[in-house]
């Protein structure tokens, strides 16, 4: 859920993310009542790839090039 606070905060600054998180609340009934759960394996890896790991190495940007 933290996700999902984030990316609707961060869409809010702009006019058309204003108008997305508005779209998305009126259709969260839909969403809340066709929504499956998820089997027990799959929530604990997607919890364990929520985490921050740490030490991890962080990727280079894509078309990042080496340095001149």
């Amino acid at each position: 859920m933290d996700v999902v606070r984030a990316v609707a905060v961060e869409a809010w600054r702009d006019p058309d993310g204003r108008a997305g998180v508005r779209d998305a609340a009126r259709q969260a009934g839909w969403v809340l009542r066709h929504r499956r759960r998820l089997p027990a394996a799959v929530e604990a890896a997607l919890t364990t790839l929520s985490r921050p790991q740490p030490n991890a190495a962080v990727p280079a940007p894509a078309g990042a090039g080496a340095p001149a």
